[in-house]
């Protein structure tokens, strides 16, 4: 249903040849896929304590699967050196205690999930749904803890964190740095403790040229500013204060006109500087009536001579033609007015390592979002725990594929599309083309045109073995007592008298 959408669940039962999907309809019925869903859980509702009681979980409706898609994503993949953390929304709009509000994302109501993810290919290795933050816990102690909650099974192997803005700081990196976690990441000026010696140089910033960057550095945490378009500010423990590289960026930039060409479009108008002083005194004293004449006595042409010029202008000859162009290669000037084009000129400027770094290593999570987003399994409902799982079902396939494309036993194999993945994985789920159960006829080796055959009524009613022949539809009370079949009434003496 991911892949193939329509606006209604019931829809894909339907008997219409433009919307019906034959496949769903033989492996469950309808009615059986609506009562599944009505009483689809995922725990018992029951042994969650209330709330305000020790011991509460407010996600204890997805529990099970989520503890389960947890550690199945760390155990199946070796992660690289560089790993990023940011956040990702699951899309929804009900009623629920931690649902938040990020006006900056695509999906700005819904549930908020802390992912750790590899920037290669972005696979999530480690997750953390957001529930509220409690009374007592601060902004930067949540941050901090959320980023320790998910690097905790990559302590001491030499890992690099890149984290968002509202993640970096000063007291996080040291501590990081104490587990053998390195770390970068953006930051705002005003973070606390920011050194004091940059501050002292943001009322130089907006005459700082582009490239400008200042740097200080305490122990190994180092800290800095870079001009480019804005300001960009950056905290880092696992790069080099003194290493830069050479980055490029495109400025618009306006050819300028020389004294040279002006003067030639001078010369091609036949008007020098002082003779166009006069001009414009004179259009000042035109009336209405001889403005048409002075203009053309401006030009040079009378009515005439324009007649004659457009005729030569239409008696170019190609050899003309081809000798301009020619010029034009070579280089020669031609009598031509000069004029103004706007160029894209691209400029050169140095950038320190940690920003160059940081931006080509923090896009794990948007790589997994794009994944999960093609092809979504999502259905409308008013259970916010739905939606989680959806998301935990979509974010598990997405990996799986991942994971498919990094094995070694596909190298030789054409890299599916994520379509095909699903599609092959679809079929793998639900069989190999096996059909919907029929019903079991009772069928019976007595002949039927030997006597002892009489009706008798039955506990339930049954579909009529004459009238199937005709193929038609008929349920009857009654059956042969020696045959076992139902029968109408009007068909008993028809059935057991046929071959």
């Amino acid at each position: 249903m991911s892949v193939s959408t329509l606006p209604r669940t019931n829809i894909y039962w339907s008997k219409d040849h433009y919307f019906g999907n034959y496949k769903i309809t033989d492996i469950m019925t309808r009615d059986r896929f609506d009562k599944i869903s009505q009483h689809f859980h995922l725990n018992d509702n029951s042994t969650n304590p209330a709330r305000g009681e020790i011991n509460h979980d407010q996600l204890h409706q997805v529990r099970p699967v989520l503890d389960h898609v947890l550690d199945n994503c760390s155990k199946r993949y070796n992660p690289h050196q560089n790993t990023s953390i940011a956040e990702a929304m699951v899309a929804f709009r009900g009623r629920i205690g931690f649902k938040q509000f990020t006006p900056s994302k695509l999906v700005k109501h819904g549930i908020k999930v802390w992912m750790r993810a590899d920037p290669t290919n972005g696979y999530v290795s480690e997750f953390q749904v957001y529930t509220g933050r409690e009374k007592q816990t601060s902004e930067i102690a949540l941050a901090s803890q959320v980023v320790f909650d998910l690097t905790r099974k990559v302590q001491f192997q030499n890992m690099i964190v890149n984290v968002a803005d509202h993640f970096t700081c000063a007291e996080l990196f040291s501590e990081l740095e104490k587990v053998g976690i390195f770390a970068r990441g953006m930051c705002k000026n005003t973070r606390k403790n920011w050194p004091n010696s940059l501050k002292q140089h943001q009322k130089d910033v907006k005459n700082w040229a582009s490239g400008h960057y200042k740097i200080v550095q305490c122990t190994n945490l180092t800290a800095g500013m870079w001009k480019d378009r804005k300001l960009v500010s950056f905290m880092s423990t696992a790069d080099s204060p003194l290493e830069t590289v050479e980055v490029s960026r495109k400025q618009k930039d306006v050819t300028c006109i020389t004294s040279e060409s002006v003067e030639v479009s001078r010369k091609q108008k036949g008007i020098t500087p002082s003779e166009r002083v006069e001009v414009s005194q004179k259009q000042k004293d035109i009336t209405p009536s001889n403005s048409v004449e002075v203009s053309r006595k401006k030009k040079g042409i009378t009515p005439s001579k324009s007649v004659e010029v457009s005729r030569k202008q239409k008696d170019i000859t190609h050899s003309e033609s081809v000798e301009v162009s020619r010029k034009q290669r070579e280089g020669v000037p031609l009598e031509t007015v000069s004029q103004k084009q706007k160029d894209i000129a691209v400029k050169a400027m140095k950038c320190p390592v940690a920003i160059s770094k940081y931006f080509s290593n923090m896009s794990g999570v948007d790589r997994s979002d794009q994944l999960r987003m093609e092809y979504p399994t999502y259905r409308m409902s008013k259970k916010w725990w739905l939606y989680l799982f959806y998301f935990l079902f979509d974010l598990s396939i997405a990996n799986a594929f991942i994971l498919f494309k990094e094995s070694k036993n596909h190298a030789k194999k054409k890299t599916p599309i994520l379509l095909e993945f699903k599609m092959n994985l679809f079929k793998k789920m639900i069989g190999n083309d096996r059909n919907g159960r029929k019903r079991k006829r009772w069928e019976t080796d007595l002949p039927t045109t030997t006597g002892g055959h009489f009706p008798m009524k039955s506990t339930r009613k049954g579909r009529c073995k004459q009238c199937q022949k005709s193929k038609k539809r008929a349920e009857s009370l009654y059956q042969c007592d020696n045959c076992l079949v139902h029968l109408c009434v009007v068909c008993f003496r028809a059935y057991h008298e046929s071959e």
